[in-house]
Parts: C-alpha cells; structure tokens; sequence
C-alpha cells in the first residue's frame, strides 16, 4: 500500500509558483492556462484527477461555485462547491479558454477536444515538482496526494474550529 504524501504549506506554494509560470506552448496551447487552475482544483476541492479531467463546461457552474462530478469512483455523482479565490480563478481562465462556450465540451481541454491525458498531466506534474524542488522517488509525491492533502487540511481545520469530526466524517 502507497503511504500519501501531504504535502507542506511551503511545499503547496512552491508547487503552485511553479505552476503559475507555466508558458505558453503552441503544441499545447492552452497548458499555460490550464494548469495552475488544474492542480489548484485537485488540491482546493480534494478532486481526483480524472474527476477534473473530464469536467465538461456545463459541470462548472460559474454563478453558483458548485462542480457537478458524474459517475466517479463507484459510479457515484456528487455536487462540490468551490471556494471564492477558486470561483474567481475557474471564471478567469473560462473567459479566456471558454469565451462562447461549448457546453459539451471539456473544461480542460487537451488536444482535438479531447480530455487531458493522464500522461499529460503527469508529465506536467513531475516537471513542476522537479521545478519546485520537491523530491520525487517511485513512491511519490503523486498526483493523488493532492486529494489525501486536501483531507488532511480540511480535518485540520475542522478539528481547530471544534467541530465534532466524528459527525462531520460521517456524511463521507
């Protein structure tokens, strides 16, 4: 069994400076766009990385902050609010990336249409990672981890608020 990675506040920042240098590319013309929003939304929302890839445009509700995820792990839907700095960052990069929308389409776009690949987002994923110098082995960091850390925080932060964990974990 992989042992998550949680990531470090300086570790998160590092990653996401990264991430916002991301330049513009013309074999992947949007990766400079996509990415900081991307890994935000695995990390802020505790998103899987295929849940995000295959957001299409009518998933990302603008007006309310709420992503509709379909069918996930186990065939499960479920409705995720986003915060107000991710709300604002998903309706600056749909101006750019999605200025009249296609509602069937892919919220993050890879090539002729299509989601994203896994690769793609791996790829980019260890370069930040590298360019962060957060060490990467066989073992990790993963792309995952963003979600064990968005647990791990929001945990945190309950438990610091005096929230009764046990009734809040219950609903999960």
């Amino acid at each position: 069994m992989d042992v998550p990675h949680i990531y470090t506040q300086n570790e998160l920042m590092c990653f996401f400076t990264e991430t916002d240098k991301c330049h513009f590319c013309s074999e992947c013309p949007w990766r400079h766009l996509v990415m900081p929003v991307f890994f935000r939304l695995l990390f802020e929302c505790g998103l899987r990385c295929s849940e995000a890839r295959l957001l299409l445009v009518h998933d990302v509700e603008l007006e309310k902050g709420c992503l509709t995820i379909k069918e996930s792990k186990n065939r499960n839907s479920r409705l995720v609010m986003v915060s107000a700095s991710m709300l604002k960052r998903l309706r600056e990069y749909a101006e750019k990336v999605h200025p009249f929308p296609d509602e069937s389409a892919f919220f993050f776009p890879g090539e002729s249409g299509r989601p994203m690949t896994l690769g793609n987002v791996y790829n980019n994923f260890r370069r930040f990672l590298w360019r962060a110098g957060i060490s990467h082995t066989g073992d990790g960091p993963r792309v995952h981890d963003f979600r064990h850390t968005f647990a791990v925080y929001r945990l945190k932060a309950w438990s610091e608020q005096g929230k009764d964990l046990l009734a809040r974990c219950s609903r999960f």
